[in-house]
């Protein structure tokens, strides 16, 4: 080889060196980029977390308590609130949907007896001999393979935090506590409430069905189950459970919070980050 050739070839080799140092160097400053985006969208939504409380109190002061769902639900949902902002460039979205506790069943029920537990889908039904009987939330509860546990309005079929309460209301009489399950008639499920019903022996499905399909609470007027059948009938809750997401550009955060009325005053019992 001539030595104009070698010096080719080591022109060459320098060149490619080079060219593989400046890729490297783009892309080490393309991921910098990103992260900061990142970094930037994650506080935001943080942001728009804080900032949403006012309306999921707001609601829950002055929806909550008459809230009635269609009779086809599959889980006591409901949407609080979408809203998509323009913030200065960045796009956003905050939902807010929030779900009964006395519109599920308990843990203490589904152990218990053998008609809840039919209420619930397969796949939820094969873990609850995993499920803790002291559920004090969804963060405790086993990962389902394929699902989810914290639950989205949209889901297909409903998630563990859909249909069994971390935080069923307690019933207060003369400011006595029993401890009863509750099962809101106004929003729980049909089949949960029609379960409910038969372990009781009354006859008052249709009613209820006519009432939540009109849009109007149901009457309980003369459905009252008695003291052995462990839970009671009601219709309404001083427990909601309230599902917080706020994505930002390709960013989402997520909270789960739970509020109880005591006193007549809502207040925040637990909130979890939702990482699923």
């Amino acid at each position: 080889m001539t030595r104009r050739g070698l010096a080719l070839l080591m022109v060459l080799a320098v060149l490619i060196i080079a060219s593989s140092a400046s890729v490297s160097i783009l892309r080490v400053g393309i991921a910098d980029q990103l992260g900061k985006a990142q970094h930037r969208e994650a506080a935001i939504a943080g942001e728009l977390l804080a900032a949403s409380e006012p309306a999921v109190l707001d609601w829950l002061e002055r929806k909550a308590e008459r809230a009635v769902l269609p009779p086809d639900v599959t889980q006591p949902g409901i949407l609080v609130l979408r809203d998509e902002i323009d913030l200065g460039g960045e796009h956003a979205v905050i939902e807010i949907s929030a779900w009964d506790q006395a519109g599920m069943a308990t843990v203490e029920l589904i152990r218990m007896r053998g008609e809840f537990t039919d209420t619930l889908p397969d796949s939820i039904r094969s873990t609850r001999g995993e499920i803790q009987e002291e559920l004090g939330g969804l963060d405790q509860v086993p990962r389902i393979p394929g699902g989810r546990v914290f639950p989205m309005l949209a889901d297909e079929s409903p998630s563990l935090g859909a249909l069994i309460a971390t935080h069923n209301p307690i019933m207060q009489i003369n400011r006595q506590e029993f401890p009863f399950p509750l099962i809101n008639v106004n929003t729980a499920p049909l089949d949960l409430i029609e379960t409910a019903l038969d372990e009781a022996s009354i006859d008052a499905i249709e009613p209820i069905r006519i009432a939540r399909a009109e849009g109007r609470r149901a009457n309980l007027s003369g459905i009252s189950v008695g003291e052995l059948a462990g839970y009671r009938l009601v219709g309404t809750s001083s427990v909601w459970a309230v599902r917080t997401d706020a994505r930002v550009g390709h960013t989402r955060r997520s909270w789960w919070t739970v509020y109880a009325n005591r006193n007549g005053e809502w207040e925040r019992m637990q909130r979890l980050v939702i990482d699923e």
